[in-house]
C-alpha cells in the first residue's frame, strides 16, 4: 500500500450523500494494483486488453485500441479465477468504451465468461461479425493514396445492444434514475461546442510547408527526427507553441486563448484551458505570460500538470481556490482532465489542442459541466488552425464521438464516421500537384470499386458459412439422437433446440442480403471444398482471363473447369480465388429439397411428477444425470434454456438473482414426460414461497409453460393427448 488517507466529509458532514454516518478511504496502491476491502478484492486496470486483430492481412484503419495491457490480462485471469469458484466481479467506470469497438469485448471479458456462448470466443470474432470492415482509399504519411482495409461501419447492433445490456448498466444525468438526494432531476450545464479557426504566423507557415515537404518524401524506415511520425509531431508543436521549435514572433493560438479568457473573465465566468504539448517545455509559463501581459490577474491563475498536485489534499486545495476562492482560470494537461471537480462559476472550457478520441474530451468537459455548476451552458471551445492538421484530428476525435453516442440508439446498421473524413480531402491537402494526385485518386477508385464487390461477396459468403455450419450442426444432433442404443436423451432435446434457435438467428441475417446466389448452396447434394470463404464445387461458374468458366471437377490443389467455347482447362486454387463474377451452380439436379429441421416436440408433466424447493446454498446445484434432465433458469420474463451446464456456470445464474429449474424427464420419440422438477434458488424468500406453492395447479401449469418455452416445444396436460 502507498498511502492511506481519511476523507474529510463535507459541510453538512456527508460524502455527497455516500456512506451517511462511518467514513470514506483514500487507498492508493503500488506495483499489483490490489487490495481487498470487505472480503472483496480491488483491482485497478485499464481497457486495453487484447491488441486489434487483422483482416486482409492488416490491422483495419479506424478500428482504434491499443495494445495488450498486462495490467488488464492480470485483472481479466483473477476475475476468471473468482467466478471459477462461484464469486463475481463488477467493473465501475466512468467511461466504459473510448475510442474502440474492441473495448466492448474487452470489458465484457472483465465480467463475464458468457461471450463464447453469444459466438464470441475472441475479439475476431466481435470484429468479423458487428462491424463493416472494407477497402477504402486513405492517405500515407507521404501524401500517397493508397487503398486499405478500414471499419466503414457497424451492423447488427439490435443484436450486439442485447449482449452488452445483459451485463452492463449505463446512467447518466437526464436518466430517470439520477437524482439529487432529494428524489429531483440532477442538473447539468449543456457544453456548446464551437469551432474558433487561427491562422498561422507568417514564421510557422513558412517552416510548416518545409516540414509537409519532408513529411512527404520521408521514409517510413527511418530512424529519431527523420521518421514520418517524428516530423508530424514537430508539425504539431510549431502550430501549439512555434518556441517548441525555436521559431520567435506571435503565437497565434496563445493570443486567441488570451482573447477568450479575458472576454470570459470581463462577463464574470471562469475557463479552463487543457493543453497537452509543450508541459517540459514551458509552454504554460509562455501562455501565462501572455495572460498576464494582457492584464488577467495573475494570482487568478493556475497550472496544472503532471509535476503539480499529485497529493488528494493538493488536489482539494486546488478545487477549493477555483470553485470558492480567487482562482478564475485554470492552465492544464490532460493530468486535469481526470478527478477534479471545477463547476463552481465555470463557463469556458478551451481545447488549445486536440486530442485523438472523443472520450478526452467528455472527460474534460466534464470537470466543468457537472452537477452543481448553475450556468445554462458552458462554451467548449475547439481551437483550429487553417492548413494544419488540427481538422484532419478534430474529424477523426469527432467521428469516435458519433458512433459512441450513436451505439444506443434504435438502429441496427451505423456508418463510422471516424472513417468518414474523406481520404481524397487529406490527400489534396498534403498535395503540392493537386490535379497528379486526382488523377492517382481516380486510378485507385477503380481498384478500390472491384475490392469493395469483393469485400460485400466475402462477408455474405462469412453469412452462408455460418448458416451451413449450424445446420451441419443441427443434423449432427439429430443423427446421433436416433443412433442412441436406448433412444433419444433430455440432453439431445436440449442440444436440438438451442441449435434450431441458432439456425434461425442466422437463417433470418442470411434473408436480409436478398438475392444471393450461393444461398442455394444450403441445398446442394455435392460436396463443398472451402478456399478461404469461396465454396467452390462442381457448377460453379466464374470470370478467369476474360472469359467464364464453369468447374467440372475438384481435386487436391486443383480444379478443372470449362470455358464457354467447351475447352477443358486446370487452375489452382490462386486462379480461382483471383477470379470475378462469381455464381452458384445453376443447375437443378444439383439440389435437394429443403432440409427439415424435424418437428417440434411435445412435453407434458403428469399430476404425478414430485417437484422441490430447494436452496441452492445448501446443495450441489448440478443434478446427478445431467443427460437426463433439462435445465432452464428464470429471470422475471427471461426464460433460458441451458444444455449440460457445469456448477460454474449455474452458481453464476444463482448468484445473479435467477431462478433454476432441472426437470428430470423420459423421453418417447419427440415426447418428453417430466418425472421431477427441482426448484432452486439462493434466496430464502424465493424458495419458501415456491414450497407453498408446490400443490397449486397453476403453479405446476407454470413450470410446465417454462420448460416448454425453453424448449420451443408444444405442451400438452396429458399423455393421451401427445399420443
Amino acid at each position: 500500500m502507498a498511502s492511506l488517507e481519511i476523507l474529510e466529509p463535507g459541510d453538512h458532514g456527508e460524502y455527497g450523500g455516500l456512506c451517511p454516518g462511518g467514513l470514506v478511504y483514500n487507498i492508493e496502491v503500488e506495483g499489483h494494483h490490489n487490495y481487498f476491502a470487505e472480503g472483496i478484492l480491488v483491482h485497478n486496470c485499464n481497457k486495453n486488453l487484447f491488441a486489434p486483430p487483422t483482416t486482409f492481412g492488416e490491422t483495419p484503419r479506424f478500428l482504434g485500441g491499443g495494445g495488450e495491457s498486462q495490467r488488464a490480462l492480470d485483472a481479466l485471469h483473477k476475475g476468471r479465477f473468482v467466478r471459477e469458484r462461484g464469486g463475481s466481479t463488477f467493473a465501475f467506470t466512468a467511461s466504459w468504451i473510448k475510442n474502440s469497438p474492441l473495448e466492448v469485448y474487452s470489458m465484457l471479458s472483465m465480467v463475464t465468461d458468457a461471450l463464447p456462448g453469444y459466438g464470441l470466443p475472441t475479439g475476431e470474432a466481435l470484429m468479423e461479425q458487428y462491424l463493416r470492415i472494407e477497402p477504402d482509399i486513405v492517405t500515407g504519411m507521404d501524401g500517397r493514396v493508397e487503398v486499405k482495409p478500414c471499419v466503414k461501419g457497424f451492423r447488427r447492433l439490435r443484436e450486439l445492444k442485447g449482449i452488452i445490456s445483459g451485463h452492463v448498466i449505463t446512467r447518466s444525468y437526464g436518466d430517470p434514475l439520477v437524482v439529487t438526494r432529494d428524489g429531483q432531476p440532477l442538473k447539468v450545464p449543456s457544453a456548446v461546442a464551437e469551432e474558433v479557426m487561427i491562422d498561422m504566423s507568417e514564421e510557422q507557415a513558412v517552416l510548416y510547408r518545409s516540414l509537409r515537404e519532408r513529411a512527404r518524401t520521408a521514409d517510413a524506415r527511418a530512424k529519431g527526427p527523420n521518421h514520418p511520425f517524428a516530423i508530424l509531431w514537430e508539425m504539431r508543436k510549431l502550430t501549439v507553441d512555434p518556441a517548441l521549435l525555436g521559431v520567435g514572433g506571435r503565437n497565434p493560438r496563445f493570443e486567441k486563448i488570451t482573447e477568450l479568457a479575458l472576454e470570459n473573465r470581463a462577463s464574470g465566468g471562469k475557463g479552463i484551458v487543457f493543453l497537452s504539448i509543450g508541459e517540459k517545455e514551458g509552454s504554460f509559463a509562455r501562455l501565462k505570460a501572455l495572460l498576464v501581459e494582457a492584464g488577467y490577474p495573475e494570482h487568478e491563475i493556475a497550472i496544472v500538470s503532471s509535476d503539480t498536485h499529485k497529493s488528494s489534499v493538493a488536489r482539494q486545495d486546488l478545487e477549493d481556490d477555483y470553485n470558492f476562492g480567487d482562482l478564475s482560470l485554470i492552465l492544464g494537461t490532460d493530468v486535469l482532465g481526470q478527478g477534479f471537480n471545477l463547476q463552481h462559476g465555470t463557463t469556458l472550457i478551451v481545447n488549445a489542442d486536440i486530442p485523438w478520441n472523443y472520450e478526452e474530451i467528455r472527460q474534460r468537459v466534464g470537470r466543468g459541466a457537472r452537477q452543481g455548476n448553475t450556468a445554462e451552458r458552458v462554451r467548449n471551445v475547439y481551437l483550429l488552425m487553417r492548413g494544419s492538421f488540427d481538422a484532419i484530428t478534430y474529424t477523426i476525435m469527432s467521428g469516435k464521438k458519433s458512433w459512441l453516442s450513436q451505439l444506443w440508439l434504435d438502429v441496427d446498421e451505423l456508418e463510422n464516421t471516424a472513417a468518414g473524413f474523406n481520404g481524397e480531402e487529406m490527400a489534396l491537402l498534403l498535395s503540392d500537384d493537386p490535379e497528379q494526385t486526382r488523377r492517382e485518386i481516380r486510378e485507385k477508385k477503380k481498384t478500390l470499386e472491384e475490392l469493395t464487390g469483393r469485400a460485400a461477396l466475402r462477408r455474405n459468403l462469412e453469412v452462408l458459412a455460418r448458416v451451413l455450419s449450424v445446420q451441419g450442426r443441427v443434423q449432427t444432433v439429430r443423427e446421433r439422437a436416433h443412433a442412441r442404443k436406448n433412444g433419444w436423451t433430455a440432453n439431445d432435446h436440449a442440444l436440438l433446440t438451442q441449435a434450431r434457435e441458432a439456425s434461425g438467428r442466422v437463417r433470418r441475417e442470411l434473408d436480409l442480403l436478398g438475392e444471393f446466389s450461393f444461398a442455394r448452396l444450403l441445398n446442394y447434394v455435392g460436396e463443398l471444398h472451402w478456399i478461404g470463404v469461396l465454396p467452390v464445387h462442381v457448377g460453379l461458374t466464374f470470370v478467369h482471363e476474360g472469359g467464364r468458366v464453369e468447374v467440372t471437377q475438384v481435386s487436391a490443389g486443383a480444379v478443372t473447369a470449362v470455358r464457354e467455347t467447351g475447352e477443358s482447362t486446370v487452375l489452382n486454387f490462386r486462379q480461382v480465388t483471383g477470379g470475378a463474377g462469381y455464381e452458384a451452380s445453376t443447375h437443378s439436379g444439383h439440389y435437394r429439397e429443403s432440409l427439415s429441421l424435424g418437428a417440434r416436440p411435445t412435453i407434458s408433466l403428469p399430476k404425478n411428477a414430485a417437484v422441490h424447493a430447494l436452496d441452492a446454498r445448501r446443495v450441489n446445484p448440478v443434478p446427478r444425470n445431467p443427460e437426463g434432465v433439462i435445465s432452464v433458469s428464470v429471470r422475471g420474463d427471461e426464460v433460458m434454456l441451458h444444455a449440460s451446464p457445469d456448477k460454474y456456470a449455474l452458481r453464476s445464474l444463482l448468484i445473479t438473482g435467477h431462478v433454476v429449474m432441472h426437470y428430470a424427464v423420459r423421453t418417447e420419440g419427440e415426447h418428453l414426460t417430466v418425472t421431477q422438477v427441482a426448484v432452486l434458488s439462493g434466496d430464502p424468500r424465493v424458495v419458501e414461497g415456491t414450497g407453498k406453492q408446490l400443490v397449486s395447479e397453476r403453479f405446476r401449469e407454470r413450470l410446465l409453460a417454462i420448460v416448454a418455452t425453453a424448449l420451443g416445444a408444444d405442451p400438452i396436460r396429458d399423455r393421451a393427448h401427445a399420443a
